[in-house]
């Protein structure tokens, strides 16, 4: 083996490394935070109000309800997602992906408002059905 060989086998395998080391690494409520303000971004929402969600999440340990792996495949499947390569399990890494924008959206009076684009949205609280069971934002009265 050349020293040219070995010292590029050696920087690619370096590189793979710290890549993998920082998305093992990095922090799930970030992500989140990241998810949001790019699936949300065409609606009117203050950065505060994605960081309110996410205060409360942690505190009713909301992210509880995914895995470690599941929290895993999420990470990977969101640094590694391009259009070029499609990812093994990355319909359900859509999935995972619906349920933290849609539990957030829930969460906030978007739906009260009709989904109208040109109004603000603003958190109201984690949206929980066994707390708050008279609320249907999917209910006809909202859209006749």
């Amino acid at each position: 083996m050349k020293r040219r060989t070995f010292i590029g086998i050696a920087a690619i395998g370096t590189l793979g490394l710290a890549t993998s080391g920082r998305i093992l690494l990095s922090d799930f409520d970030r992500l989140v935070a990241k998810i949001l303000k790019e699936d949300t971004a065409s609606l009117k929402i203050d950065p505060k109000q994605i960081d309110m969600f996410m205060h409360d999440a942690n505190k009713v340990r909301l992210w509880d309800m995914f895995s470690f792996s599941k929290k895993e495949l999420i990470k990977w499947s969101f640094y590694l997602e391009n259009p070029f390569l499609k990812l093994p399990y990355s319909v359900k890494y859509k999935i995972y992906r619906s349920q933290i924008v849609g539990m957030f959206l829930l969460s906030t009076n978007y739906f009260s408002n009709k989904m109208n684009n040109s109004i603000p949205v603003q958190y109201k609280g984690i949206y929980n059905p066994y707390f708050t069971p008279c609320s249907n934002p999917f209910s006809n009265l909202y859209y006749a």
